[in-house]
C-alpha cells in the first residue's frame, strides 16, 4: 500500500472543493454558540440535541453578514 502525502495546502483545497460540490448552498437549523472571534472572522457551534458543528463566518465572505446570537434557532 502506497502512502499519499498531501500538503496543507493540497488538503485544504480537495476538502473545499469536496465540500462546495457536495453542499454548494447549506442552510441549519440549531442552536448557536458564538465564541469570541479573531477580528477577521466569527467562530461560533451549530448544535442540536445530537449533534454539533464547528463553523466559521469569514469577514471577507457575504456570510459575515450576518449577526450571530446565542441560542438563535
Amino acid at each position: 500500500m502506497q502512502t499519499h502525502i498531501l500538503t496543507v495546502t493540497q488538503l485544504s483545497h480537495q476538502i473545499k472543493n469536496l465540500l462546495e460540490g457536495t453542499f454548494p448552498e447549506v442552510w441549519s437549523r440549531g442552536d448557536l454558540e458564538p465564541h469570541r472571534s479573531p477580528v477577521r472572522s466569527r467562530l461560533f457551534h451549530d448544535k442540536d440535541e445530537q449533534s454539533q458543528i464547528k463553523a466559521v463566518l469569514f469577514k471577507s465572505s457575504q456570510a459575515s453578514q450576518f449577526t450571530l446570537q446565542h441560542g438563535c434557532r
